[in-house]
């Protein structure tokens, strides 16, 4: 995981007064996965895990639908959730590991900005 540490610069703390910045990172699950499944396979433990390490919170969540069949009926196509961190290296460096350990199908990845621009990140291409 230090690769991920070497790609950003790291940020000064927010001065007395402002607040400090944050990041969203988009963990994007590509699986027909429902609201429920989603909660309780991904978004509680990391929940939980955020709180616990002070990096950040889960900030919402949805579904991608395909476009109606023949019959008007829709199938999930992907499912994402959004996270909010303080530390975008850390944030990075933790959904990563946790999403591996909570056996995230393969494809899944992270989803951010730097310096304005989206970039993603794979979470089984990035070297444990």
């Amino acid at each position: 995981m230090k690769l991920l540490k070497g790609l950003f610069r790291p940020r000064g703390s927010a001065s007395k007064g402002q607040e400090s910045v944050t990041h969203l990172i988009y963990v994007k699950i590509p699986a027909p996965i429902g609201p429920r499944e989603r909660a309780e396979r991904f978004e509680n433990p990391l929940e939980e895990v955020l709180q616990r390490t002070g990096v950040g919170e889960i900030s919402g969540g949805g579904s991608l639908l395909s476009a109606p069949d023949a019959d008007g009926h829709c199938s999930i196509e992907y499912c994402g959730i959004d996270v909010d961190v303080n530390d975008l290296a850390a944030g990075l460096e933790l959904l990563t590991v946790e999403m591996r350990r909570l056996e995230a199908p393969p494809g899944t990845s992270l989803e951010f900005q730097v310096d304005g621009e989206w970039q993603q990140l794979n979470i089984y291409d990035v070297p444990q």
